[in-house]
């Protein structure tokens, strides 16, 4: 009787573990600038996410509306929508101002513009406020 083959398998190199995926969504009105840029890092890095593996940006409104809602990956779990309505994203919320709508699939945050919120200390509050809610609740 021969001996069982018994192979070896090489532990897997951390850079090639599987990432579970982008479960951030934030939406702008155009590509953010690089001071923009700078404060959008500062929030992802609250929620504890890391902006170039778990963060999708989209850009979107009336010249360039999008259907994401209906193709969002399923393991989306938050979208913060800077000054762009839900509508131009294709979802159908009773939100006509800033504020958070807990759905079944995701939480939707909608704020000012970026370069709006960077000024008004009151909505920078509201988008925490919002994000704690979030935290607390996923």
């Amino acid at each position: 009787m021969q001996p069982f083959t018994t192979y070896t398998i090489p532990d897997s190199l951390p850079d090639q573990t599987p990432i579970s995926g982008a479960w951030l969504t934030l939406v702008l009105h155009q590509p953010p600038s690089t001071e923009e840029k700078v404060f959008i890092s500062k929030i992802v890095a609250a929620l504890h996410a890391d902006f170039d593996r778990q963060v999708t940006l989209l850009i979107a409104g009336p010249k360039h509306p999008l259907i994401y809602a209906d193709q969002m990956p399923s393991h989306t779990r938050l979208v913060i929508s800077f000054g762009v309505p839900p509508e131009d994203i294709g979802l159908w919320l009773d939100l006509k101002t800033t504020g958070i709508r807990i759905l079944e699939r995701f939480t939707f945050i909608q704020t000012l513009p970026v370069a709006e919120l960077t000024k008004q200390s009151q909505a920078k509050k509201e988008l925490w406020n919002a994000m704690l809610t979030f935290m607390d609740h996923d």
